[in-house]
């Protein structure tokens, strides 16, 4: 820290840091929780993305399912002090799991660890900001690769703004037996039966959302007729299908092989890649394959390195 002179002023430190200089002066900024809470709960990103973000997860986690479950349930809502129906996100997959010590990591905001090279998650701020873009209580239950035991979290906007100050997290291991009846729901008690008889995994659920989660949607141009009858399940399936098609048929990444593809549904529907290069069609058809995805190789060289590009001409659907 700077040091005071004779004359009354400071002189720099021996590191010569005009920041460390500068912290003598300094204010500290408040958090401002509850424009927290209403940034996060504001957040424009549709549910789509949202799942998509918690899927990478569980493939970064090694999973080979993931089942994924939207209905509506009788809620807690803490505002009004009464019980209503509320939609939920049940997320569950049987990749390794998460340690029990290791599970306040997954919901504390800006969490770092390191990444493969292979995994698609980043930054640790997937999860959290992702749900409570759509929901306002999030609960990651887990049973790690060679546990007995499980172990749960839960993040919720109602425990922050009783605190006031700071988001709050609760744990199993503190909470034991005592979660209040109330909060029961059948998602938790539901993923509570899952995880005791699964050998490894992890539960994420969703809950007080804003809005039912499967509704239709407004787009921009309202009077667009071709949107007419398109169903919000249909959607995020074509969206899911979409996002891991590589995943879905298998592919050779990382510890996964394309002989042993993910497998992903919503609301017990398979979903089935969506590929939007159709390479499974290439030379495939009469006139030795012209019929099918043509596929026209580039090869390019650019500051020393020798790079390939696959140009792909895709043909008309059937």
């Amino acid at each position: 820290m700077p040091t005071e002179t004779k004359e009354g002023g400071f002189e720099m430190p021996d590191a010569n840091d005009p920041y460390e200089f500068l912290l003598q002066f300094a204010e500290k900024v408040g958090t401002d929780l509850e424009g927290e809470i209403r940034a996060k709960n504001h957040d424009p990103r549709k549910i789509e993305h949202s799942i998509c973000d918690i899927i990478d997860n569980s493939i970064d986690a090694g999973a080979t399912k993931v089942e994924i479950t939207i209905a509506p349930q009788p809620t807690y809502i803490s505002d009004d002090g009464i019980i209503e129906e509320n939609d939920f996100l049940y997320l569950k997959d049987n990749g390794k799991g998460i340690e029990s010590e290791n599970l306040r990591n997954i919901i504390r905001f800006y969490n770092n660890r390191d990444y493969e090279w292979w995994e698609l998650g980043s930054f640790g701020i997937g999860l959290k900001d992702s749900l409570l873009a759509h929901g306002k209580e999030i609960t990651v239950i887990s049973k790690a690769e060679g546990c007995e035991d499980f172990a749960w979290l839960k993040l919720s906007t109602a425990m922050a703004r009783k605190d006031g100050e700071n988001w709050v997290l609760v744990h199993s291991e503190v909470v034991g037996e005592s979660l209040p009846e109330e909060l029961r729901t059948f998602a938790f008690e539901q993923a509570i039966s899952d995880i005791t008889n699964m050998e490894k995994g992890t539960i994420v659920i969703l809950e007080h959302t804003h809005r039912s989660l499967l509704d239709g949607r407004q787009d921009d141009d309202e009077d667009d007729e071709r949107l007419a009858g398109i169903q919000m399940e249909d959607t995020l399936k074509e969206w899911i299908a979409l996002t891991f098609s590589d995943y879905l048929e298998g592919i050779d990444i990382g510890p996964r092989t394309k002989e042993n593809p993910i497998e992903i549904s919503l609301n017990g529907n398979p979903i089935f890649p969506l590929d939007p290069f159709m390479k499974n069609q290439v030379g495939i058809g009469d006139f030795n394959g012209q019929q099918g995805t043509l596929v026209e190789g580039y090869p390019f060289t650019y500051n020393g390195m020798d790079l390939h590009i696959n140009r792909y001409i895709l043909p008309n659907e059937v």
